[in-house]
């Protein structure tokens, strides 16, 4: 996106290219109109009503189709350059040796072992081998039923949520030392595993991250749920 102009330059999944957004709706709604991305903005409704509320500084992972993530930092979005700042899931953290390509183009991104879909890839690639996992029993593994696996004990599902962990603490530990945000908050569906992914993801980032930049530092979910994009975007407006 140029979100200063409003204009969506590429969307794969929609197939939209070069749109003036913002100039069209503008003209069909006879309204200001501002334009931005949609995790940006869900990280913005989070900190401004969410489970950032009152906290200046944090970073807001969504864990669903993809891994999309959105920076706020003195209240306010950090879009970037070229407004692709806050792009989490295209860190390209996976080793080289364990990496796969990602739908961006990259090898080795978090969205590949941490997203609902990477998970789900896991699962299936498991299952092809014929590793013994109650997932076999599954006509269409979705990712809830890995994390539901993992829960009840099954090796195979604990291996592959225990990954997708390890790399989403990982890259947290990396963005504390750039950033040192007060606050990582993550929603999207994998997200609602609750205190057994959250743990996992704690415990890797206190591993990996220096004293100075994890004291008195949060890892909370995210509490607007859906609502979270539609509060951040009326923020941009009532914020400025």
């Amino acid at each position: 996106m140029d979100i200063p102009n409003g204009t969506i330059k590429h969307s794969p999944n929609l197939n939209l290219n070069n749109v003036d957004l913002k100039g069209f709706l503008e003209k069909e709604l006879n309204t200001i109109i501002k334009v931005n991305n949609d995790a940006n903005v869900a990280a913005l409704g989070e900190a401004w009503a969410g489970a950032g509320r009152g906290i200046a500084n944090c970073v807001m992972y969504t864990l669903g189709t993809g891994v999309g993530g959105g920076i706020i930092i003195d209240g306010k979005i950090v879009e970037g350059f070229q407004s692709v700042a806050g792009e989490i899931g295209h860190m390209a953290i996976v080793p080289d040796l364990e990496a796969i390509q990602c739908g961006c183009g990259k090898m080795g991104c978090l969205e590949t072992v941490s997203s609902a879909t990477g998970i789900i890839r896991m699962a299936k690639e498991a299952v092809a081998r014929g590793d013994r996992t109650s997932l076999v029993d599954v006509e269409e593994i979705m990712a809830k039923d890995v994390l539901d696996a993992a829960k009840a004990g099954d090796e195979v599902a604990t291996r592959i949520v225990a990954r997708a962990a390890y790399y989403l603490g990982r890259s947290m530990a990396m963005m504390s030392v750039i950033l040192n945000p007060e606050c990582y908050i993550i929603g999207g569906g994998v997200a609602k595993a609750g205190d057994f992914l959250f743990d996992q993801i704690k415990e890797v980032f206190e591993k990996y991250t220096q004293e100075a930049s994890k004291t008195s530092v949060k890892i909370v979910p995210a509490v607007l749920g859906n609502n979270a994009g539609v509060v951040g975007a009326a923020g941009l407006i009532l914020r400025g």
